[in-house]
């Protein structure tokens, strides 16, 4: 009966870690799929250069698609938008997303021709 009862409060030990890391956001792993990097030509007058990736972040439960915006030089810190579609089925759709740099931000086209803007003002200068 012992040996149940501790074998119980194991596994709900365990299964509270779970929980609490889904709850938390804590990542296990970041796989990226597509980083382009701002061109010499656009300039913001900011820590320049930035990059903006797709990557997709396992947690414990489940795994979320995000954009970055972050310093080309510290990619693990910057603006972090959810993708619009995250049932994303295969690699290739992201491969075909569209990144355009502009003077005022960032221009992103899914696959789907989601377009997404992101201003200059959410990334620069640290943020």
């Amino acid at each position: 009966m012992k040996k149940i009862i501790l074998i119980e409060s194991i596994f709900i030990f365990f299964l509270g870690i779970i929980i609490l890391a889904q709850l938390t956001g804590i990542s296990w792993n970041r796989k990226e799929f597509i980083t382009s990097c701002q061109p010499e030509s656009i300039k913001y007058n900011s820590y320049d250069s930035y990059c903006v990736s797709i990557t997709k972040e396992y947690q414990a439960l489940n795994s979320e698609l995000y954009i970055w915006v972050a310093k080309e030089v510290d990619p693990s810190y910057g603006h972090v938008i959810s993708y619009p579609n995250p049932s994303v089925i295969d690699e290739q759709e992201l491969q075909d997303t569209k990144i355009n740099w502009t003077n005022e931000g960032i221009e992103i086209e899914t696959y789907l021709n989601t377009k997404i803007f992101i201003p200059k003002k959410n990334f620069i200068e640290g943020r």
